[in-house]
């Protein structure tokens, strides 16, 4: 099956971009065509590119292309700017367009009438231009939501719902894999973190509606009950956060209480350094890739109860939530989850293993090589 998807930039900025790769990379492992359409790098040189990683797993890249609009609204006035990439899919005659970013469905639209392919949609986040939805979305064949969460709002903003699957999302274990006491010690020597204190750790974009506000909040009221403990930054400030919170953080950093790493290509080594990872977003996510990324490596995370998450902390996971704003809560279980080694050892063990059997990675290549070509059949059948 020859497959034609897109990444709206070969930098990695975030958890659409890294699935794009894991899954593509997967889907060429077993024999399809992929190739991949992208746009031009969007940050400063030190932001790690993934360029080398889909070249290595022989998925072939055509850009960078201007056809990535930020929103469905602005790609009308654009339209003629996705044209040679449409061109691009006539000449590939793809059995199968598969859309990453609803805000990409002009593009996505036009690319596979051009070649008359079928129109897959990865629904991995909402958008705010409601009304038009239903209007934009006519004629996709298959929409994949990578959540139940991200399902009820697409249905609430007017797709149909027997038109959407969830399947959700999934790490390759051997890219995440459970780290124990070498691991450890190892990960902080690479990163120059102390060996001998309890680490807890935040990585992303380190800004408020990530939830950097809470946790400097909430480790702020722990006070002394977190004893030596460490907190590791690791990311970057955005162009539009406050000089306020980048305040706070230089004034943990020289107090010796903090680390601020830069964004880390292979984040690994940072979570096998931690003994609990940090995810208290303010915003509704779709998923919640770091929360699996943390539970793969053998470490809990305490995440807000916000979007999708609350489908990856569930069962004998679910005491990790807190509610979104609380953060005396987030404070408490902060400094309890700080001693998980300590007052039950085999946690970080059960945290791996709940993720490995609720979202194992062969079933999530399975589902969506099945759902690719299924939408594929049709088309070919009749062509």
């Amino acid at each position: 099956m020859r497959i034609l998807t897109q990444a709206f930039t070969l930098e990695r900025v975030g958890g659409i971009e890294v699935n794009t790769l894991e899954v593509s990379r997967a889907l060429a492992a077993r024999g399809h065509d992929v190739h991949v359409v992208h746009g031009p790098p969007l940050l400063g040189p030190d932001t790690p590119n993934m360029r080398a990683d889909f070249e290595a797993a022989g998925i072939t890249l055509h850009g960078p292309q201007p056809m990535l609009s930020p929103s469905p609204v602005t790609a009308l006035p654009i339209l003629g700017t996705a044209w040679p990439t449409a061109s691009l899919a006539a000449r590939l005659r793809p059995d199968v367009v598969w859309l990453q970013r609803f805000e990409h469905i002009v593009w996505g639209q036009l690319s596979a009438r051009r070649c008359g392919a079928p129109l897959v949609t990865h629904l991995h986040h909402a958008l705010t231009s409601r009304r038009i939805t239903p209007v934009i979305a006519r004629g996709v064949d298959q929409f994949i939501a990578v959540s139940d969460f991200m399902r009820g709002r697409w249905i609430d903003d007017g797709l149909r719902a027997d038109k959407i699957t969830v399947v959700h999302n999934a790490v390759p274990a051997e890219q995440y894999p459970l780290g124990g006491d070498a691991e450890l010690v190892q990960a902080r020597q690479q990163l120059g973190l102390p060996q001998d204190l309890r680490i807890a750790l935040f990585y992303g974009r380190l800004e408020a509606a990530k939830g950097l506000t809470l946790a400097l909040n909430a480790w702020e009221l722990a006070g002394d009950q977190l004893g030596t403990a460490h907190l590791v930054l690791a990311g970057d400030f955005p162009a539009g956060e406050t000089d306020a919170l980048r305040r706070r953080v230089s004034d943990l950093v020289a107090a010796g209480r903090a680390t601020l790493l830069p964004p880390q290509r292979d984040v690994v080594p940072l979570l096998h350094a931690a003994d609990l990872v940090l995810f208290p977003s303010q915003l509704p996510e779709s998923f919640g890739r770091v929360a699996l990324e943390a539970l793969m490596s053998g470490r809990p995370v305490l995440a807000t109860d916000v979007g999708g998450v609350p489908e990856i902390l569930a069962g004998p996971l679910a005491d990790l939530l807190v509610p979104r704003t609380d953060v005396q809560a987030f404070a408490t279980k902060l400094v309890r989850l700080l001693d998980w080694r300590r007052d039950d050892p085999g946690f970080g063990a059960l945290c791996a293993a709940e993720a490995t059997a609720r979202f194992g990675w062969s079933a999530h290549v399975d589902r969506i090589e099945q759902l690719l070509g299924d939408a594929g059949r049709p088309h070919r059948s009749t062509a």
